[in-house]
């Protein structure tokens, strides 16, 4: 019984160095963090990129559009698309995001003007500064 219990404690040891490890890992990376609200007849997105690493980090753009929100209904059918009817200029933009920094953006979605129905939706929002694209995904309810 006690060899049972000490090669429990062996796995159970080396479960928690692997997650330090993971989180050490995770550190070095940027963070989206993205929340919605609705308000008035409009979905407010708001998501920010965080840097936690102690490292400043380059955001490339492959043009001036930062971010993509695309909302699919629950079919699976895009209904909106932020970029959709926008021009954007067509020039590589670099940036950088400092140790500890946080980068805030907002875009609102009238879908009463446009005419959704009530009825459950998934956005996805991507971060286009960084290669792959950092991405969040939310799943939301258009009220009455």
């Amino acid at each position: 019984m006690k060899w049972l219990t000490g090669i429990l404690c062996i796995i159970l040891l080396a479960g928690c160095s692997s997650k330090e490890a993971a989180k050490k890992v995770d550190k070095d990376k940027l963070i989206l963090h993205a929340s919605q609200e609705v308000k008035e007849g409009s979905i407010i997105f708001v998501f920010t990129i965080h840097n936690p690493s102690d490292k400043g980090k380059k955001l490339v753009f492959k043009s001036g559009k930062k971010y993509e929100i695309t909302v699919r209904d629950s079919g699976g059918k895009e209904v909106y698309r932020y970029s959709k009817g926008k021009m954007f200029t067509q020039a590589i933009e670099e940036s950088s995001i400092q140790p500890g920094e946080t980068l805030s953006y907002q875009e609102a979605w009238n879908y009463l003007k446009e005419g959704f129905p009530t009825g459950n939706y998934k956005a996805v929002i991507e971060f286009l500064g960084t290669d792959p694209p950092l991405k969040a995904d939310l799943k939301f309810s258009l009220p009455e």
